[in-house]
């Protein structure tokens, strides 16, 4: 090359009615070059003389993603997710395809066969899929397809073409009643994580954010929060990254009672630090607020896990069942009744990414705003029929 690097060139598989297509790859050493190229046909490349398939673009696609390389073009559990749609959902039925040869009846009527469930046709059980499942699953595979026609590996993406599961309606929350709030307090009062907890009831944190909280994100002084870090298990190690959108890095005033409550949990901390000697896992350059008795970060999923620990301590109280997130619900539910339904307040202690999806979730919890616009519109049209006075309208 004119500027000193190294090239190979390889061609690609000719479509009909397409113009040749090479693949060229660049190295600063004729043997860098040459792994650059060992390293491309290992990730599932087309050989020169057959088309690639749904899986060899699979393979690449995942592969030019990146999670971890220079570009960061996206977050290591985004990858881990579009992975396990091509591996277990897509692949097995519709791998060994050609896209240029697939049409769009057949992937509706490949997510059919997700919708029904049974048997892969490798003959390894499935669960049916829900509606929302088959929507993520079909984006994918339109993903996937259009960076092919991108590259020119394919000519067309069937799968813009086949209709998407219908969306099902969202449920309404309907909020919990104020007694049911005393017995889950009562329930959490004698657990380890009852400050945990408490945090999760009156304000709403999603778990990975309340599990990625340091003590230097505490401002003593004002007794706020600054909340923009969430802890992340998906698709590896435990690591503690920035919130995904902006809206979700917010500062929280707490409350006196949670602010003492916290306290106290530092208190509790401080002891269990001690007893722990040596043993102690924690840093001090990385002080998480909740922690194992080791002083290791929590878990969120798993066996003792907080989604477990929380599930236990529902049953032992003989409570309804609900997921940890529900408490995002519960804390929302709460705050609109206490702030007379300020929805930008709860749109800020939430850290919704946009308003538009606390209106959508709690706008019904609002029966007041209905009844405050009947007696606007009544006192501004009403004082303009007084003056005008009555017009016959009845049928002739």
């Amino acid at each position: 090359m004119p500027d000193g690097r190294w090239r190979i060139r390889e061609e690609l598989p000719r479509l009909a009615g397409q113009p040749r297509r090479r693949k060229s790859l660049y190295g600063d050493t004729p043997e860098a070059c040459l792994e650059g190229w060992r390293a491309w046909r290992r990730s599932g490349a087309p050989s020169p003389d057959e088309r690639p398939t749904v899986a060899q673009l699979g393979s690449l696609w995942l592969d030019w993603l990146e999670p971890n390389g220079p570009e960061h073009r996206i977050d290591l559990s985004t990858w881990v997710g579009y992975e396990t749609h091509v591996r277990r959902h897509i692949n097995p039925w519709l791998g060994a395809s050609c896209p240029d040869d697939l049409t769009a009846a057949q992937i509706e009527d490949w997510l059919l066969s997700l919708r029904a469930g049974g048997k892969r046709p490798d003959g390894t059980p499935f669960a049916p899929m829900s509606p929302a499942m088959r929507r993520k699953v079909l984006t994918t595979l339109r993903s996937l397809l259009k960076w092919g026609v991108g590259r020119d590996l394919c000519t067309r993406n069937p799968a813009s073409a086949a209709g998407l599961p219908r969306k099902a309606r969202a449920k309404r929350w309907v909020p919990a009643p104020d007694s049911e709030l005393d017995a889950l307090l009562a329930a959490v009062r004698a657990h380890r994580l009852r400050t945990l907890f408490e945090f999760a009831l009156m304000l709403g944190p999603r778990m990975g954010e309340l599990l990625a909280i340091w003590w230097t994100d505490l401002d003593r002084d004002t007794h706020c929060i600054e909340l923009t870090h969430s802890l992340s298990w998906k698709g590896g190690p435990m690591r503690r990254k920035e919130t995904k959108t902006a809206a979700g890095q917010r500062t929280i005033a707490l409350p006196d009672v949670l602010w003492d409550s916290l306290m106290e949990h530092e208190e509790r901390q401080r002891e269990e630090r001690a007893a722990a000697g040596s043993a102690w896992l924690g840093s001090d350059a990385e002080p998480y607020v909740f922690t194992r008795t080791t002083g290791a970060p929590l878990r969120g999923d798993g066996t003792g896990g907080v989604g477990d620990q929380w599930r236990r301590l529902l049953r032992r109280g003989e409570l309804p069942p609900r997921n940890f997130h529900q408490t995002r619900h519960l804390a929302s539910s709460l705050l609109l009744r206490l702030t007379s339904g300020d929805l930008v307040a709860v749109h800020h202690v939430l850290g919704h990414s946009t308003y538009r999806t606390t209106v959508d979730l709690y706008s019904h919890l609002q029966p007041a705003a209905a009844g405050a616009a009947a007696q606007a519109l009544q006192g501004f049209y009403g004082a303009r029929g007084a003056q005008s006075g009555v017009i016959d309208g009845g049928s002739r």
